[in-house]
């Protein structure tokens, strides 16, 4: 369907039942213009939930598959699959190319608690806001190149999550099952 109806595809937004093998190699023919990938709301869903989110079961694609898009999307800026769960050792597998990337609303296997979510969370916004302070100032330098051999170090799933979002300096909102975030 892409392939014949459009070209320069920026934005696209799919029912979910609908992500199949060939809707992904549809996307990837518009690698360098996609921006947006999503799956439309199921009823009732709301990010800003007080509990963690669903993950659907019944899909036909696999990680593998799914992770084309923003390992060669280059332009990508927001990714919203959130009722797709991926692992993190396949994500860490390969480097994502969507450096620009402002956006992401994914679930991790094993990040499915509150309590998992938050730290994964809060690890991520330590991080960028020591990357903002080495900008600011280079004498606090030492303690931070500390804790982050300590993130580096962390093989836990949460501290794997954190890492892979600190690739994306551009990255301002990010729900991975529970309520939206900002590195703020």
């Amino acid at each position: 369907f892409l392939t014949d109806i459009a070209s320069n595809v920026s934005r696209l937004t799919i029912h979910l039942d609908c992500l199949t093998p060939g809707t992904v190699t549809a996307i990837l023919l518009h690698q360098k213009t996609i921006k947006k990938v999503a799956h439309f709301y199921h009823r009732g869903f709301d990010y800003d939930k007080e509990q963690v989110g669903p993950v659907s079961s019944n899909l036909q694609v696999t990680d593998e598959m799914i992770l084309q898009i923003p390992r060669r999307c280059s332009q990508l800026q927001r990714l919203n699959l959130h009722r797709f769960e991926f692992d993190m050792d396949a994500v860490e597998k390969v480097e994502w190319v969507c450096k620009d990337l402002r956006k992401l609303r994914i679930r991790f296997k094993d990040l499915n608690t509150k309590e998992t979510i938050l730290r994964a969370i809060a690890l991520w916004r330590a991080g960028c806001w020591r990357r903002w302070q080495q900008q600011a100032t280079e004498a606090k330098a030492e303690a931070a190149v500390k804790e982050e051999e300590q993130l580096r170090t962390d093989q836990s799933v949460e501290a794997r999550v954190a890492r892979h979002l600190l690739k994306f300096e551009k990255l301002q909102w990010v729900w991975l099952g529970y309520q939206m975030w900002t590195p703020f």
